[in-house]
């Protein structure tokens, strides 16, 4: 991307954003008190994905480790 095409691009963010706060249903202070609650339910929910991800990955090299000791029990016929 072009530095020209980048800062249209930042431009528009910031002219989209002062049009949404200008016409904004709510007072700042709620406003700020809505995104920060919803901010706060984003982290609560990206951290129960991290810790299912771990999870995940415990049982996938549980797995892995299962699927490579049954191939070196294996013997030839």
């Amino acid at each position: 991307m072009r530095d020209s095409e980048f800062a249209f691009l930042l431009m528009g963010v910031a002219v989209g954003a002062a049009v949404g706060l200008a016409i904004a249903p709510m007072e700042g202070r709620e406003l700020r008190g809505l995104l920060a609650g919803e901010a706060g339910e984003g982290l609560r929910l990206s951290k129960a994905a991290m810790e299912r991800s771990r999870e995940a990955r415990s049982v996938a090299t549980d797995a892995f480790e299962v699927a490579q000791r049954a191939r070196q029990l294996r013997r030839p016929l």
